[in-house]
């Protein structure tokens, strides 16, 4: 670099105004957003879809109505994006910071998205056309989405809009700390969800809004997770699933149900994983696992070993949603970012000042041999798996770490053949 060069100042996040706030801020406050309607909603909606894509794999053919069509197109337009907006060189192996430059872009055209989604909608289609038809109403925002709520409570469009922006861009990672978690991915489920409250997906889109459009959006936050080194928000390292996500083992151990060949201790032949990844959600995270960690796959990802001596998917599948409402949905340092507002609400009524700004980080995780009813596990986890937000320790990423890895000279070391037993090297 030249004298006369100079360094690009670091980006600033930019902060989307809207009517969504993370209203859980105590257990107290989680417990009753348990006993919500929203939670239900939420939960019963993540089942619908797991229920759709049974025996279902990526492959097959699908009718995609406009509104998924849309969704594909907006996340299409977030990929070239990320092309347009290349990692900024000297990285290190936490997160690079031209991802707030591309977070920037998704906020700067985030409004734009959602109203070119809008358009699908059948109530405003209805409400376009009562508009034209009365010229003494000239004021976009006083449309109203009606049918959706109950009668005493009318939103209008902006504000609509406004909440639907705040989903979309809380799914793709934390601009300031330059990480993602399955917390973002919620937020995805969420903003799904607030279309089909909308009436913008249907009942008939569920499957290929998973094997569509969700497996779009991991592939593009893959894309995302490989370019700018996202640090994982929380991560329980090797105690997890995975650093970043947990649906698509979720609802990919729903597409292998009753397979005939595959079962759940084929993630170990890695054969196996390659040929079919590419039908499969559940194999393409563990191809995926396999290509950014080092290491044997027993020491990196010790609970998708144990989960791989489950007798079948089936039973894979029922743990996995139990797991995901005792791992995702009643963890505090998770659930105290989500966010609510009119299409989602949740307010509290338990108010408990004594404990609103503190961080729960003891909580009892569940033995995956419990969760999933194994007799045995493959691992010795009995320790207790860390649990935290990520607001208080940096991880840096495991990709990050790998791409280390490979730049780093290979140290020589004599080996002495004479003091081994060469038998111990051969597969009988």
């Amino acid at each position: 670099m030249s004298s006369s060069e100079t360094t690009a100042p670091t980006p600033t996040p930019t902060t989307i105004v809207s009517g969504l706030s993370p209203t859980i801020i105590s257990p107290a406050d989680l417990e009753e957003f348990h006993a919500s309607k929203t939670y239900e909603e939420f939960l019963n909606f993540i089942i619908d879809l797991n229920n759709s894509v049974k025996g279902v794999t990526l492959s097959t053919q699908c009718t995609l109505s406009p509104s998924v069509s849309c969704t594909l197109e907006i996340l299409e337009s977030l990929s070239v994006l990320v092309d347009d907006t290349p990692p900024l060189p000297h990285r290190t192996r936490f997160g690079n910071e031209a991802f707030v430059s591309w977070h920037q872009k998704l906020c700067s055209n985030s409004i734009d998205y959602m109203n070119k989604i809008l358009k699908h909608s059948p109530l405003t289609k209805q409400q376009t056309q009562t508009h034209e038809t009365n010229e003494q109403d000239s004021n976009d925002e006083s449309y109203d989405i009606i049918g959706i709520f109950s009668s005493d409570s009318i939103t209008s469009i902006s504000k609509v809009v406004n909440e639907l922006v705040d989903y979309f861009t809380h799914s793709f990672g934390d601009p300031t700390r330059i990480d993602y978690g399955s917390g973002h991915e919620a937020h995805f489920v969420a903003w799904m969800l607030c279309l089909y409250k909308l009436k913008i997906f249907a009942q008939s889109d569920f499957t290929p809004l998973v094997i569509v459009v969700f497996n779009r959006y991991i592939s593009l936050m893959r894309k995302l997770q490989t370019v700018y080194w996202l640090e994982p928000a929380g991560s329980h390292g090797v105690w997890g699933l995975d650093d970043y996500h947990f649906l698509p083992f979720l609802w990919g151990s729903s597409q292998l149900i009753n397979h005939k060949y595959i079962h759940p201790k084929s993630i170990r032949n890695m054969e196996i994983v390659s040929v079919y990844a590419k039908d499969y959600m559940y194999l393409e995270c563990i191809k995926f696992i396999n290509k950014v960690k080092t290491g044997s796959f027993v020491e990196h990802s010790p609970m998708l070993m144990d989960i791989s001596g489950v007798k079948n998917w089936n039973k894979v599948n029922e743990g996995m949603i139990k797991m995901y409402k005792a791992e995702l949905l009643s963890k505090l340092p998770v659930m105290q970012h989500f966010r609510f507002g009119t299409l989602l609400p949740f307010t509290p009524t338990i108010k408990d000042e004594e404990h609103s700004h503190e961080h729960d980080h003891t909580h009892h995780h569940h033995h995956v041999s419990k969760i999933f009813a194994t007799s045995s596990p493959q691992t010795n986890n009995s320790e207790k798996m860390p649990q935290s937000c990520g607001c208080a320790i940096r991880i840096p990423s495991s990709i990050a770490a790998s791409e280390g890895a490979k730049n780093q000279p290979r140290p020589f070391i004599a080996f002495d053949w004479g003091k081994q037993n060469v038998n111990s090297f051969l597969v009988v």
